[in-house]
């Protein structure tokens, strides 16, 4: 972290924190993604009631939308999800052009969406409900430096019971139903750098509500509704390399069920005419930002792309199951 200025639509906050955030594909020397702390000297400074401040630099999205349109949609499935929009910055009096600007997983975002910020929080980044991987949970509230993590090791217990036993296993320490339109959302949406695509890029929330049973969350999403896909030997309807997938698909009660989840949003939020209109208005929100014709018209083709693959997603859906669901 660091000491800087920080100004925003014309405001200034002297005195605030930065850091370069990011890991693997997301680093960059020349556009590095940023945290803000408005608060850290200050104490109780906030914009419009904000006190942090994610930008991304979105380089593993050429399209510069996928984070704030994916997150629309999730919140659509009635999933909470970050609010999103876009940012010029300038770092030093230096452009560094567009950015997405995420809200993050800290306590405005839980009160408003869960009403309490008490359950634990957990980012799962390559993070499995695995003997090998169930320490890789890094919690993020509730005391951070603390080894145990009881709710988390529960669903790899949970896993462990036959299969007759285990979806009601699974829902005592999980949101089951919730896990599922989780999955089938992660598929839909070509998601394939998540959990059940890469055990990689969510977060688990321990409901108070739900006497702390886990919901999961997205995050790093600026690879959704692409054809490159990380998961590329697993089916296009269906991602199983997370444990939890995994042996879920193995059950036909439960494999009905991610199915089930799969029509509704393909019923329900999956209207390619309205999620479309809505690209159509960050294009030409956005590429009026970008000053460089070169940069503009390359962001534009690929926002293009977006739109093929939205168009497409259904038609890939139906033709795959058309032969019987993918085999376990």
């Amino acid at each position: 972290w660091f000491e800087a200025s920080f100004t925003l639509d014309g405001e200034t906050y002297p005195r605030v924190e930065v850091k370069k955030k990011g890991f693997i594909g997301s680093l960059s020397e020349e556009k590095p993604s940023l945290k803000i702390d408005l608060a850290e000297f200050e104490d109780g400074q906030t914009h419009m009631g904000a006190r942090r401040f994610t930008l991304n630099n979105s380089v593993q999205d050429p399209a510069m939308i996928r984070q704030c349109l994916g997150y629309e949609i999730i919140r659509a499935a009635d999933i909470p999800s970050p609010r999103c929009n876009f940012a010029r910055v300038e770092v030093n009096g230096e452009s560094l052009g567009l950015y997405a600007h995420i809200e993050p997983y800290k306590r405005p975002f839980f009160e408003r969406n869960f009403g309490s910020y008490e359950g634990n929080l957990y980012e799962g980044t390559i993070s499995d409900f695995t003997e090998q991987a169930v320490n890789t949970f890094e919690p993020k509230n509730n005391d951070e430096d603390r080894r145990e993590s009881p709710d988390v090791i529960a669903v790899l217990n949970a896993l462990e019971a036959n299969d007759n036993q285990l979806m009601d296993r699974l829902d005592e320490v999980i949101d089951l139903d919730q896990f599922m339109r989780f999955w089938a959302l992660e598929s839909l949406l070509l998601h394939s750098d998540g959990y059940s695509g890469n055990r990689n890029n969510f977060y688990l929330y321990g409901n108070p509500e739900l006497d702390g049973r886990l919901q999961f969350l997205f995050w790093g999403i600026d690879g959704v509704l692409r054809s490159y896909n990380v998961a590329d030997e697993e089916p296009t309807s269906v991602y199983r390399r997370g444990n939890l997938a995994w042996r879920l698909y193995q059950i036909p009660e439960a494999r009905a069920l991610y199915f089930d989840a799969l029509d509704g949003l393909l019923d329900t939020i999956w209207d390619e005419e309205q999620i479309e209109w809505r690209i159509d208005e960050m294009k030409t929100l956005i590429s009026s930002w970008i000053e460089d014709a070169v940069e503009r018209d390359d962001v534009i083709e690929e926002i293009d792309k977006v739109i093929e693959v939205v168009n497409a997603r259904r038609d890939e859906i139906t033709r795959e199951r058309a032969e019987g669901d993918p085999e376990s």
